[in-house]
């Protein structure tokens, strides 16, 4: 009928909404009930609220992501989003240039728990334990320190240092023939020196350039006085160094541009008519080689008002460092291969064990689900049998291994959806008990 068909068309609509607006939402606080989405205004989307620790009322506790685990699922997220990339801009016919239909870093490792747990609450509920094992890992493991910086959770890095970072590991994984096998359940991989050193000086990378040369230099140097194999490293610490080196070249770029600004600005005031701030752009589009590209006149006039806006309150003047800012951030002099924005595949398939974050999670929803049982067997006999009939099919599918993690996750998405189930009874009767009880004192 009408009503109902009224119902499901409002019902998509907000389905809609709230898949358009997921990049700007995060675990800032606990969700108060499943389901929940808190709204984060800040474009910081892993920043929390320090003052609503603590977690809902009835919700179960978080998942306790050890270091080898997180270890694991970082660099499952890093590789499923270079394969993710490679998709889009198949899809879309791209390169992953200032058109790209790529999801960013932060939104992708949202969607790999969500599409995942299935149920909004409980994905975020684990991203929030994410965030948790990395704030608490951040200081020892070189893994977690660029994780974190990718993300935004410490120091966060721009999206193309992020594009290079994914584009420099698919290329050691195209060059050893994908992770390993001790990567997929240890979270450790070397690799040789050769193979750093080729990846370091490839177009996507630093290319045949002072930097790139500098890399191998280094990697070399590290590799020689570095304990056991040398001809070989450790994956992570290469990462490190990788990062460090596109930081330098990012902020010897930006000096550059720096310079030629203060040449234009011959007294000092910043004081750049818009012609004057024009002129200056162009004059360095040109000399980087990129006499072809068309600045338009809408973008000009964007980046002079951002300028002027990010020097000082009053946008009485433009400052050296927000000039080199504005023009790095809408694309201009990013830095290493900052116009190479191509995804490179993984040679290999994936084969990261699943298992143990459907286990990790069990571990803490496990006590939780048998306070369901509980009440529903003195409510519901017959569903508190069939709810017991699925844990235990669960449990022998953890301890046994032996079929597709899917099946796990199928199964683990059913048990959820009781539990979340479970809570709606709660609210309702607890609303149910107040409307009485304020009744009862009219």
């Amino acid at each position: 009928d009408a009503s109902s068909s009224a119902a499901d068309a409002a019902a998509a609509a907000s389905a809609a909404s709230a898949k358009q607006s997921v990049t700007l939402k995060w675990v800032k606080s606990m969700p108060n009930k499943a389901g929940d989405l808190v709204v984060i205004k800040k474009r910081d989307i892993f920043e929390r609220d320090a003052d609503a620790e603590g977690g809902g009322q009835g919700q179960p506790e978080l998942m306790n992501f050890t270091p080898k685990a997180l270890r694991i699922v970082i660099m499952q997220i890093l590789c499923e989003k270079v394969a993710a990339d490679v998709a889009s801009d198949a899809e879309h016919g791209g390169s992953g240039g200032s058109g790209s239909e790529r999801q960013s870093l932060e939104e992708f490792t949202y969607d790999f728990f969500l599409f995942r747990f299935g149920l909004r609450a409980a994905a975020e509920r684990h991203l929030r334990s994410l965030v948790d094992a990395v704030e608490r890992d951040y200081a020892t493991d070189p893994r977690v320190q660029v994780f974190a910086r990718m993300i935004g959770v410490v120091n966060p890095l721009p999206d193309d240092a992020c594009d290079f970072l994914l584009r420099f590991l698919a290329r050691i994984f195209q060059l050893t023939t994908g992770p390993t096998a001790v990567e997929f359940t240890g979270g450790e991989t070397t690799v040789s020196v050769s193979q750093v050193s080729e990846a370091a000086v490839a177009p996507a990378a630093f290319g045949a350039s002072p930097e790139g040369r500098a890399l191998v230099d280094d990697v070399t140097s590290t590799a020689a006085v570095t304990g056991g194999d040398k001809s070989k490293l450790d994956l992570d610490l290469v990462t490190t160094m990788v990062l460090k080196q596109w930081e330098r070249t990012a902020e010897e770029t930006s000096r550059a541009i720096q310079e030629k600004f203060l040449a234009a600005d011959a007294n000092g005031d910043g004081l750049l008519a818009y012609d004057e701030f024009s002129a200056v752009v162009k004059s360095l589009v040109e000399e980087a080689g990129a006499g072809g590209v068309q600045v338009s006149a809408r973008t000009m006039k964007t980046m002079f008002r951002e300028a002027l806006s990010m020097s000082s309150e009053n946008g009485s003047a433009i400052s050296p460092q927000a000039f080199a800012a504005t023009l790095q951030r809408h694309g201009f002099f990013k830095g290493p291969a900052g116009n190479t924005h191509a995804a490179l595949p993984i040679a290999a398939p994936l084969a990261f064990e699943e298992w143990g974050l459907l286990e990790g999670s069990w571990d803490t929803m496990k006590p939780v689900m048998q306070a369901v049982l509980e009440m529903l067997g003195s409510s519901s006999a017959p569903e508190c049998e069939g709810v017991r009939g699925m844990i235990g099919d669960f449990e022998g599918m953890l301890k046994a291994r032996s079929t597709s993690a899917k099946s796990g996750w199928a199964l683990y998405r059913r048990i959820l959806v009781v539990h979340a189930t479970h809570q709606q009874r709660m609210e309702l009767r607890e609303m149910e008990s107040k409307r009485l009880a304020a009744a009862s004192h009219k």
